[in-house]
């Protein structure tokens, strides 16, 4: 049972730099947001894109495409919707603010929640250089072009990367070698590919430094130097194991031992004979490997082909060898009633290579993977809502046979039930969460029916869970507790409070672009639930308005009480 006396139930502003992540449920996720110069003023008119980033692990690579595009208004403001995406390989989104004679601005937004966002167009800066081959020479034509850039000025750093990146930053070298981008954000960083026919092509990116997150090249420098060695080039055919038939069409891609990442390769497909050429490598040992399909297992495997290049030289006669290989069923269930689970993710690790492999499960709760004879391990199961249990279970794959793994989720309990108003009318559109210990927000339907997931209560018995609901525009809130282990909760809400207030630093100036934390608390565990970041106007400043304000919040005396007295300590906190 719980404990009353225990559980405190306060909600409590939190002033906070850094973004909170939280993986919250939502058909429509919306980003409002505001493009402003190095002086904090709006800028007017500028083209601020959002584009779709599709990550491929199997090449290492990005694929991007401009979903939507808009003009920011008079204040500097824009907004978009879109839907939630939960595929971490598809929920990956850059938002390009394009101002002329300012610096480019972005930001990163996951499709996983709502995203309030400031992105600051500053003072344009230049990134130069020079392309050189292996004697010093200027290198005349060359591609150059941005492979990633960061910048560190915010909250967190924020990247483009791969095809957008390149799109956007790219040139020719003049007849000394040289290239210029320009426009650069004056807190960026960047690494580069450069290619030439007939010469190797180079990332700059090293892994080793922070994974590859942390490039070298700061805004303003003239001075880079990327040195083309001659080119080294593997030449081979893709064959079937057992019967030494070329195979056409199969997609390949090489990837150095080193700077796998940002490479500035494509994937090939091997001819009609089964043939194929890979040139622009630069020395050291390079690793063939066959690209599986997107979707569904695939038709053949073949294991990785290490192949050691010179400058200057070509290696014939690497083969690629096909086979039918192994094949895994990982059926995920739900433990208590085992029930198939869709769309949950797998990953499975090579015991030996320790590469790892991924996939999700279908309609069926099934992941299919065709995978070359050896040894694995099933690493993780994962779905939104459900807790994997298990040790991490091994499995051995032999040629042409199916092992089949189980594998059971216990999903948290689920919360449900019906929000009304004051006057018993149904609400639609509130957004509920469990808290503490919520699993994830949810929105009420046409009739006010909600459902929420929460985790159960063996942590912390004495912990009082809530059902805390909000309605923005309607100003409604309301917390109800759960009982013991209630899985109906009706709500009934009525007129939140609003806080409105300022944030100053020690010295009593306005801080801006700060952002509030709005927390619920039970005993010692908090859920914090939104974000609001402080914006100010120069109306703001003569008139001493407040800078922000924080609608439906649920109205009890403790909460109010408590909310306050946090509110006041705020600033010496800064």
């Amino acid at each position: 049972m719980y404990y009353k006396k225990y559980a405190v139930m306060a909600l409590v502003l939190v002033v906070c730099f850094t973004n909170y992540v939280a993986a919250w449920e939502t058909e429509k996720i919306t980003c409002t947001g505001k493009v402003v110069d190095a002086q904090g003023q709006p800028v007017t008119g500028a083209k601020v894109g959002l584009y779709t980033l599709i990550v491929s692990m199997d090449t290492l690579s990005f694929d991007v495409e401009l979903s939507r595009q808009v003009t920011t208004k008079d204040d500097g403001t824009f907004a978009f919707e879109t839907v939630a995406e939960s595929n971490e390989f598809r929920n990956q989104t850059v938002i390009l603010a394009d101002k002329e004679g300012l610096a480019l601005g972005w930001a990163n937004w996951y499709l996983d929640k709502d995203l309030d966002v400031q992105i600051t167009l500053g003072r344009p800066m230049v990134l130069a250089g020079q392309v050189v081959d292996e004697s010093g020479e200027p290198v005349i034509n060359a591609e150059v072009s941005i492979s990633v850039m960061s910048m560190t000025g915010g909250d967190e750093p924020r990247y483009i990367a791969g095809k957008i990146s390149e799109q956007l930053f790219s040139c020719k070298t003049n007849p000394a070698g040289k290239f210029q981008f320009e426009r650069i954000p004056p807190d960026a960083a960047a690494e580069f590919i450069a290619k030439k026919a007939g010469l190797a092509t180079v990332g700059t990116l090293d892994e080793s430094n922070s994974g590859g997150m942390q490039p070298q090249f700061n805004a303003g420098r003239k001075d880079i130097e990327i040195k083309l060695p001659v080119e080294a080039k593997i030449e081979g055919m893709v064959v079937e194991k057992d019967t030494g038939k070329p195979v056409p069409g199969v997609k390949l891609v090489v990837f150095e031992e080193q700077h796998q990442m940002f490479s500035g390769r494509e994937p090939l497909i091997s001819r009609e004979d089964g043939t194929f050429s890979i040139g622009a490598l630069c020395p050291g040992k390079q690793i063939v490997r066959v690209v599986p399909k997107q979707e569904g297992p695939a038709d053949w495997v073949a294991q990785p082909v290490e192949v050691a290049v010179e400058a200057g030289r070509t290696i014939t006669g690497v083969k690629v060898q096909l086979s039918e290989g192994g094949m895994v069923e990982v059926s995920v269930t739900e433990l208590d009633d085992d029930t198939l689970i869709g769309g949950a993710s797998v990953n499975i690790q090579d015991m030996v290579s320790k590469e790892q492999f991924s996939g999700g499960t279908d309609n069926d709760g099934i992941m299919r993977k065709r995978l070359a004879p050896g040894e694995y391990q099933l690493t993780s199961v994962y779905k939104q809502d459900y807790r994997y249990e298990h040790q991490k279970e091994t499995f051995t794959l032999e040629d042409g046979k199916t092992n089949r793994v189980v594998v059971q989720l216990r999903g948290y309990p689920k919360v449900a039930g019906t929000v009304r108003d004051e006057n018993g009318r149904p609400v639609a559109g509130a957004r509920l969460r469990v808290c503490p210990m919520g699993r994830g927000e949810a929105a009420s339907d046409r009739e006010g029916r909600f459902e929420v997931r929460r985790e159960t209560p063996d942590r912390d018995p004495e912990v009082v869970p809530y059902v805390v609901a909000r309605h923005i525009e309607r100003n409604l809130a309301a917390a109800v507790e759960i009982e013991e282990d209630a899985r109906l909760v009706d709500v009934k809400m009525t007129t939140g409070v609003v806080l409105a207030g300022k944030v100053i630093d020690v010295d009593g100036k306005p801080v801006e672009n700060a952002q509030i934390y709005l927390t619920f608390w039970s005993l010692n565990y908090g859920t914090r639930w939104s974000v609001k970041r402080v914006r100010r106007t120069q109306r703001d400043v003569m008139k001493s308005r407040p800078y922000l304000s924080i609608m439906s919040i649920p109205s009890t005396p403790a909460q109010m009480d408590t909310a306050r007295i946090t509110f006041a300590l705020l600033p010496a906190m800064l």
